[in-house]
């Protein structure tokens, strides 16, 4: 993010850039925002996430109503910390901008109740490795059952293409990498192993933000 901001600058009236993941759910993708770029941030800047991954949803992963909730210990407008509660009250306020739907708790992440997940960069971070290390122990446990006996041997062979349809919905490969948004310019930042289909699927996801415009969409939609 240091090197971006030097090296592009900030985008007009974005306080400070945030990593945009995104995730599969049951229904249509999830972006979480911020997933590691701020570990201290204001109400103001977790309402310019809101804005900026409202815009890369409905623009680069053709959601046409992108539904916002921030990421919160309950659903009530009350629950959470001062910079949840706050966060509440000023996306309530802006519901003409954006579609906000509230609180939502870890467990709904993948649920599709909305589209775009809002919190600072110490929670997103967080919620993202819990994932990642979730879905790499599930996936180690089935395999190790698959070869557990014969039995499970010949159901794991049965079972193999369904799980590699799942796997490829689920890999971080699949993905490439997160955009930083809110810098004048395109910046991927891929996993520290990826690989090459990774840094192909990178490039795919730089190639789309330039041709759906999303960084002038989004100084448009902070403007208004």
């Amino acid at each position: 993010m240091a090197s971006s901001l030097f090296g592009l600058g900030r985008l007009p009236g974005i306080d400070r850039p945030a990593i945009a993941v995104t995730l599969p759910t049951m229904q249509k993708p999830v972006v979480i925002i911020d997933a590691g770029a701020n570990s201290n941030c204001t109400p103001e800047m977790l309402y310019q996430f809101a804005i900026m991954g409202t815009t890369f949803a409905k623009n680069v992963l053709s959601i046409e109503t992108p539904r916002v909730g921030v990421l919160n210990i309950g659903e009530e407008a009350g629950k959470g910390n001062e910079l949840a509660q706050k966060t509440y009250k000023l996306l309530e306020e802006n519901q003409h901008k954006l579609e906000f739907i509230g609180n939502i708790e870890g467990k709904e992440i993948f649920s599709g109740v909305c589209n775009v997940v809002v919190c600072d960069g110490f929670v997103g971070n967080v919620a993202l490795k819990i994932t990642e290390g979730t879905s790499s122990m599930l996936f180690k446990m089935l395999k190790r059952e698959f070869k557990s006996d014969p039995l499970a041997q010949i159901a794991g062979l049965i079972a193999k293409p369904f799980m590699k349809r799942i796997y490829k919905r689920i890999n971080y490969e699949e993905f490439g990498g997160a955009l930083l948004l809110g810098v004048k310019g395109i910046t991927v930042i891929s996993h520290g192993r990826s690989k090459a289909y990774a840094i192909k699927r990178a490039v795919k996801v730089a190639k789309e933000a330039v041709e759906t415009g999303v960084n002038k969409k989004i100084a448009e939609c902070i403007g208004r």
